[in-house]
């Protein structure tokens, strides 16, 4: 049995939206939080005098930082990158992507 997928255009431009779309959001996440981190440091670095509740302050917000970066990381490189490539769409998709064709083989010898 041979089995193949054929598929539009315009489904496959969908699907390749739809995770660049996540990809540009996942990207977006990590600058905020970068920013945000930088920001904070920034500020804490400049006031020159701490609390002993700043310096807890500074480093949960760097293991926070730190956890959600990798796990950001993550998502991009493993979930949704993998998505654009075809196969994986296919996969996935198999009702929205078209029209799907079984074709039998059957060889007969005498």
């Amino acid at each position: 049995m041979k089995i193949m997928y054929s598929i539009s255009t315009q489904s496959y431009g969908i699907e390749v939206n739809k995770a660049l779309k996540k990809w540009y959001w996942y990207l977006g996440m990590l600058a905020q939080c970068l920013c945000i981190t930088i920001w904070t440091v920034d500020y804490l670095i400049s006031k020159k005098t701490y609390n002993s509740s700043e310096i807890i302050l500074i480093n949960i917000l760097t293991i926070v930082f730190l956890i959600f970066f990798v796990i950001m990381i993550h998502f991009l490189f493993n979930t949704w990158l993998p998505k654009l490539h075809n196969k994986f769409i296919i996969k996935k998709n198999k009702k929205t992507l078209g029209t799907l064709h079984l074709e039998l083989i059957q060889t007969i010898y005498i």
